[in-house]
């Protein structure tokens, strides 16, 4: 079985990130001064362009003045001086900022996205995360043009995720938002792709106690992915991750989302009601098949199999750790990677 350690992951393409992080680092986004008003973050960080904004923080490409070295800067989207985004009170948004800073710095995985530095800056009264700069984009765009993917695309993609996932969980942290927007892919050789997980703003820490609740009837995550018992604001634990992971696999392999499409209410009942996926692949309906599984192979039913037993919904039918679904994943070629 894959161990935690760096040397069973890729690396990825330094060239091609170079030429990557060379492109955002000449402008031609958004300008950074209509968000800070400031070029500089804690006196030393560069901001050169708007990058991405999300739930809990908008994120630029900055440079380190003292290092040189291109960083992520994650500024929260409030200031301390009244209420944040979505009339979220100030207070919870920074406890969840501040709590995602001290996550990140426990964690050290290759599959994890790496925390460098993160303060309170006066000038934009703001805090901010400085994380390692990670070039390449997320599987929720390349999801969008290439909605079907062979079944060793698959699995490479589970043997990555599933083992940052498996460190994420064995230092206790559970992550609670794994979806195809918070994992980045960056090339390497072969066309082949580097995963890295990010975005820790919902994730759990209780050391040696997995016993993780939410506050009183608050439903947090993304529904498309959301475990059951997430849903209902039950207790979760590390099985509700590996619940998530599998339906990002599932959307890989065959395509389409596990999940019913239409209102938020009705995504989040069919997780609480069960998915109800077919048996195997061959009774899924040909539209939600690529041409390569319409005659499936045997790697594509192997994977369907582990795919749809993560995605139970009762959490005790499903894997009870991710190293359990490891041990049932056929080992990646990872020699014609080098």
């Amino acid at each position: 079985m894959m161990s935690h350690t760096s040397g069973e992951f890729l690396k990825p393409d330094l060239a091609a990130l170079q030429g990557a992080s060379d492109d955002l680092s000449l402008g031609g986004l958004e300008p950074v001064t209509g968000f800070l008003g400031q070029k500089l973050v804690a006196g030393k960080y560069e901001v050169v362009n708007f990058l991405a904004s999300g739930g809990s923080g908008t994120l630029f490409v900055a440079r380190n003045l003292v290092t040189g070295e291109t960083v992520a800067l994650k500024v929260l989207d409030t200031d301390c001086s009244g209420r944040g985004r979505g009339h979220i009170p100030d207070g919870r948004l920074i406890a969840r900022f501040l709590k995602e800073g001290r996550t990140l710095s426990m964690l050290s995985h290759p599959g994890v996205v790496k925390v460098l530095d993160s303060g309170f800056d006066l000038g934009i009264n703001k805090y901010y995360l400085v994380q390692r700069f990670l070039p390449g984009e997320t599987l929720e765009a390349y999801l969008e043009r290439n909605a079907k993917s062979p079944a060793s695309f698959v699995l490479e993609f589970l043997w990555q995720l599933g083992s940052a996932l498996s460190y994420c969980h064995s230092v206790g942290v559970v992550h609670r938002d794994i979806k195809p927007a918070n994992i980045m892919m960056q090339p390497h050789l072969k066309g082949k792709f580097v995963y890295t997980l990010v975005d820790f703003g919902l994730a759990r820490y209780e050391r040696g106690n997995f016993s993780f609740l939410t506050r009183s009837r608050e439903v947090l995550g993304s529904h498309y992915y959301m475990s059951p018992e997430q849903c209902l604001s039950e207790t979760i634990d590390q099985r509700s991750d590996i619940y998530s992971l599998a339906l990002v696999a599932y959307e890989l392999l065959l395509g389409r989302k596990a999940a019913s499409t239409g209102s938020p209410l009705n995504v989040l009942m069919s997780h609480v009601n069960g998915l109800n996926l077919p048996e195997s692949l061959s009774e899924s309906p040909p539209e939600s098949l690529s041409a390569s599984l319409v005659n499936s192979d045997d790697l594509s039913e192997q994977l369907y199999k582990i795919i749809r037993k993560a995605a139970s919904r009762r959490p005790e039918e499903r894997y009870q750790s991710l190293d359990e679904l490891l041990v049932e994943l056929p080992r990646p070629e990872w020699k014609e990677w080098k």
